[in-house]
């Protein structure tokens, strides 16, 4: 065989080679073994490496464990040099028929070796090849090393298309298939982040493919519930098996089989609030939600006092021997009246005055922004736990307070130039319309606050 150069020629004397190692007593095989390793270690060619993994398949049980480690090393160290793909197969084929054969102990030490060799590999062809040979002893994996694997295989489909996309998958989809129980959780997490994270349709649905076997060896919380209801629209996802899965953890809760899986998701989308963010998310965004709107209202208020020169106005107000006469008029509470108002502006000079126009116009433009805020963080977290109040109810609420202060502030600015015109005649209907629209702002501002108040506790406690 070792002077052979025909392909034909050497398989004909391969499988003669076989079927006589086959008949041998465990004597006369560990004498063969000792030669067939050193041949092994000395031939350079592929092909008669290959046509010797058909004797040495036969021999493989009667391998020590220097002799298997030493094997498959040169094995593996052949299929990273081989670059035609009927050889790589030949040759993988070859190595999963003795990795086949090995004992636990002998396997380990394989495994180590064979970890390594994915890890570096970045040819298509080998990966596919070794994926193979590593389906035979996938059920010897640690944690650590079955997500070491899946998540290279995950890798080289992110570019891979075709057929090479397919036969990855179909590789990855039988390694799977092999793991014991324990390496469900960690390739599971694999596969969860890369399924939820945006990608093509045809690589999401190898990769469902390849999950679908798992379900059943997961244990189920909360989170890891919410991210499998996150994957169950993703075509070739087997849904029946995510709904018997969470039914094991949470039966006494769960509609029955009998009620259909629409129904079920129905239910489970609801009851976990698949939108809800897991716990290493949650302050971020709690400070979305709550912190920035917060920021935004009271940083731009005190911004704008800042650009109006308002400080001024503060001073003259401070003057006021009445406190309530001293309050700002758009926080009153209780609303105002005429005459509330004119004993409010009546300490102003003429230019207190036009530095409050000037704050009340610039006002104008913040209520947008601020309520934009508030537009973006009441519907988000209300989302994420499923509440059951319709957007157009939480625009109508937001956009509500923006318009009160919006009609507050034009009033107040009109009456204003009014009373610079015609000295301290205030036209009490128009003040009375104002007073409503700054109760309707602050009743709307506080029934938001106490929302988010609300949204942000049930995140945090529950």
């Amino acid at each position: 065989m070792q002077r052979a150069t025909d392909r034909n020629q050497l398989q004909a004397l391969g499988n003669g080679l076989a079927a006589i190692i086959g008949k041998l007593d465990d004597t006369q095989a560990a004498m063969v073994v000792v030669k067939y390793v050193e041949v092994v270690q000395k031939i350079t060619d592929l092909d008669q490496l290959q046509v010797l993994s058909n004797g040495l398949a036969a021999l493989a049980g009667k391998l020590n464990d220097a002799q298997a480690a030493v094997v498959t090393a040169k094995y593996v160290e052949a299929m990273q040099r081989a670059t035609d793909r009927n050889q790589l197969q030949a040759l993988g084929n070859g190595l999963a028929a003795i990795i086949g054969k090995l004992d636990d102990t002998q396997a380990a030490m394989v495994v180590v070796k064979y970890v390594g060799a994915v890890q570096q590999t970045t040819d298509w062809n080998q990966l596919r090849v070794l994926g193979i040979s590593l389906s035979a002893f996938a059920g010897k994996l640690d944690n650590a090393q079955a997500a070491i694997i899946v998540a290279k295989y995950v890798e080289a489909m992110q570019t891979a298309d075709g057929y090479m996309l397919q036969s990855l998958g179909e590789n990855l989809a039988a390694m799977i298939g092999k793991f014991q129980s324990k390496n469900a959780e960690s390739v599971a997490e694999v596969l969860l982040t890369e399924l939820q994270t945006p990608r093509a349709g045809a690589k999401k649905a190898v990769l469902a493919r390849s999950i679908n076997t798992l379900f059943p060896h997961l244990t189920m919380n909360e989170n890891r519930v919410r991210a499998l209801l996150r994957i169950s629209d993703i075509p070739f996802i087997d849904r029946d098996a995510i709904a018997t899965a969470i039914r094991k953890q949470y039966a006494a809760d769960a509609p029955g089989e009998d009620q259909g899986i629409w129904t079920f998701l129905q239910w489970a989308n609801s009851y976990f609030g698949v939108n809800r963010p897991n716990k290493d998310e949650l302050i971020s965004v709690i400070l979305k939600i709550l912190l920035l709107p917060l920021l935004i209202l009271i940083g731009g208020g005190l911004l704008l006092q800042l650009l109006s020169g308002r400080k001024l106005v503060a001073l003259q107000l401070d003057k006021l021997v009445n406190k309530k006469d001293r309050q700002n008029l758009g926080m009153r509470f209780t609303g105002y009246t005429a005459e509330q108002v004119k004993s409010h502006w009546s300490v102003l000079g003429a230019d207190e005055r036009m530095i409050e126009q000037r704050f009340l116009t610039m006002d104008l433009i913040f209520a947008p922004i601020y309520g934009a805020a508030f537009l973006y963080a009441l519907p988000k977290g209300a989302e994420y736990l499923d509440l059951p109040f319709p957007s157009a109810m939480l625009v109508a609420l937001i956009c509500t307070m923006i318009l009160a202060d919006w009609t507050e502030n034009m009033i107040q600015l009109q009456q204003l130039k009014h009373m610079n015109q015609r000295g301290a005649v205030l036209q009490s209907g128009w003040i009375r319309i104002a007073s409503l629209a700054t109760q309707i702002k602050l009743l709307c501002g506080i029934i938001v606050m106490m929302l988010l108040l609300y949204i942000c506790a049930q995140l945090l406690l529950f």
